[in-house]
C-alpha cells in the first residue's frame, strides 16, 4: 500500500526567476510531507534558466522533470503563459 501527497502552485508573473520561485513555494506550503519529486510545466516566454533557478531557490535538491507547454492546467483549470508545478511524495506503508 502507498499513500500519495502532492501539492500545486501557479504563476503568471511576467518574470521568469520570480514565476518559478511563486509556484514552487505555492505547491510547496499546500504539501505536507517531504516531496520526493517535482513536476514543472511552462510555457515556452519564460527564460527557462531563469525560471528553474527560482524553482530550485525554493525546492533545493528535490529530483525534477518537465518541459514546456502550449498551454497548463492545473486544479484552478487553464492557462497559458504560466508556470505550474507540482511536488509529489510517495509514502510506501507496511502491513503488519
Amino acid at each position: 500500500m502507498s499513500e500519495i501527497s502532492v501539492g500545486v502552485g501557479k504563476s503568471m508573473k511576467k518574470d521568469s526567476f520570480e514565476a518559478g520561485n511563486e509556484a514552487a513555494f505555492e505547491a510547496l506550503k499546500m504539501h505536507k510531507a517531504a516531496p520526493d519529486v517535482v513536476i514543472v510545466f511552462a510555457a515556452t516566454c519564460f527564460n527557462h534558466k531563469q525560471l528553474l533557478e527560482g524553482i530550485i531557490s525554493v525546492t533545493g535538491n528535490i529530483p525534477m522533470v518537465g518541459g514546456t507547454t502550449a498551454g497548463e492546467i492545473s486544479t484552478v483549470g487553464f492557462s497559458e503563459q504560466s508556470v505550474v508545478l507540482m511536488v509529489r511524495c510517495i509514502k510506501m506503508l507496511c502491513r503488519d
